[in-house]
């Protein structure tokens, strides 16, 4: 990382291999999303499944409500013989106006959805019938399909084809995200530098790509990354203290940790519920329950709105401090709140803490609670709820003809597992398949 040069080299033999799985940040769960927006709501490390859309106007904000899907999208996603021009034809000829925001909400659920050949399409189709004057978001917009759809070497053809006074800072910082998630390390170094050539204004944003990617690949090059950000006069955002709180901590340097927080606040940044989240986590992994606690408690008691990965991420918390109760009580108190709906993960990791204890009287209640918020019966539910039974050596009466009526038939796990809990041990296994 030569910083005299405000360039980006790569030592010699560099590895680009990932870290483990888990190196992720807690919540690092929807795609990264780099266009649309102007701050950092659209980075991967956001709480709401709703992050992973697109704006079209980069200048509004997205509503944190429940997903509305639009009736563009109906359209396209119940194209016969999933033509996308067809159906949009179909909508023009049917004089069905096609606004900017229908579209923005249109290609917002087709995202969502991860149906990302639909969604390039769709503008495809708006670029070729000139139905849509296009905007820098808007061609930074297929830039990001096209990088996922099609790969790198095709998104970095794709900008030599957008017109030049729409070639700016916002198509290379997506460009370079998507070279970062993909772990690129050249390439990512690559498009930074040719930002800087081109003198493109340089954001957070764009510096946090290079800490996302850093962190995984070369963690001692994060400290480079910082000393670039205060030389261009870059302000750390707070999706930025979040990678480096979350490096600290998965270090186990909590000390660190710490004083990358107090740093955050002297610079006058409230911490928010992921970096909350984040340092409960890490003060669960280093032992320190007393401080996990505190922090979880003042989440709780705080009345902000959380989203579903937050509530996960809490409830899986206080499982791994061995208080399964505790974490059932955070999840009812996050149904009562009637917020975003919890995640199936999330039931599903209290239904096996139960189950592991042979608890049956929690592993159903569990069970129930999923089927009240609208969780259908699966397989899955099934084999843990079985197995509360089996570890309290009890019979589970009438279980198999729960299943029957869910629909629901055993798999050769759930046939070898319904015998133990069986009140009648006689029966053949065949029997249990009819």
């Amino acid at each position: 990382f030569a910083v005299t040069r405000r360039e980006l080299s790569s030592q010699a033999g560099a590895s680009s291999t990932k870290d483990d799985d888990d190196d992720d940040l807690e919540g690092e769960l929807s795609e990264l999303e780099v266009h649309g927006s102007n701050d950092e709501s659209d980075a991967d490390l956001s709480d709401s499944k709703e992050d992973g859309g697109t704006e079209i106007d980069p200048t509004k904000k997205r509503s944190q409500g429940r997903r509305t899907d639009s009736e563009l999208f109906k359209a396209i996603l119940y194209a016969p013989g999933l033509s996308v021009d067809s159906a949009l034809d179909k909508w023009v000829e049917e004089g069905k106006e096609i606004s900017r925001k229908e579209i923005s909400l249109a290609v917002r659920n087709l995202r969502n959805r991860k149906m990302y050949g639909r969604a390039l399409q769709l503008f495809q189709w708006l670029e070729s019938k000139k139905k849509l004057e296009f905007m820098e978001n808007d061609y930074g917009s297929q830039l990001d399909l096209i990088a996922k759809l099609h790969g790198l070497p095709k998104a970095e053809k794709y900008i030599e084809s957008v017109p030049e006074s729409f070639r700016g800072e916002l198509l290379y910082r997506t460009l370079l995200a998507n070279c970062a998630s993909q772990n690129n390390l050249s390439a990512t170094e690559k498009v930074f530098n040719k930002m800087k050539d081109l003198d493109l204004p340089l954001s957070a944003f764009t510096f946090n790509q290079l800490l996302l990617l850093y962190k995984k690949i070369d963690k001692k090059k994060i400290a480079d990354v910082l000393l670039l950000m205060e030389k261009e006069n870059v302000k750390p955002s707070i999706f930025t203290y979040r990678i480096l709180i979350d490096s600290k901590g998965r270090s186990n340097d909590i000390a660190g940790m710490e004083q990358v927080f107090e740093t955050m606040k002297a610079q006058g940044i409230e911490p928010d519920i992921q970096i909350q989240a984040l340092l409960a986590r890490h003060y669960t992994s280093a032992g320190l329950k007393e401080k996990a606690e505190a922090i979880l408690k003042e989440i709780e008691d705080s009345g902000l709105q959380i989203g579903p990965l937050t509530w996960d991420a809490l409830v899986k918390l206080y499982i791994e401090a061995g208080e399964v109760e505790k974490a059932d009580s955070v999840l009812q108190k996050a149904i009562q709140r009637n917020q975003l709906q919890p995640m199936f993960t999330t039931f599903m990791a209290i239904l096996e803490e139960y189950a592991k204890k042979g608890d049956i009287h929690n592993s159903e209640k569990i069970f129930h609670r999923m089927r009240k918020a609208g969780y259908t019966s699966r397989i899955s539910q099934f084999q843990v709820l079985i197995q509360a039974y089996i570890n309290a050596k009890v019979p589970a009466y009438g279980i198999r003809e729960r299943m029957k009526a869910d629909n629901l038939f055993p798999n050769k796990t759930l046939a070898n597992q319904l015998p133990l809990v069986d009140a009648f041990r006689n029966n053949a296994i065949s029997d249990l398949l009819d």
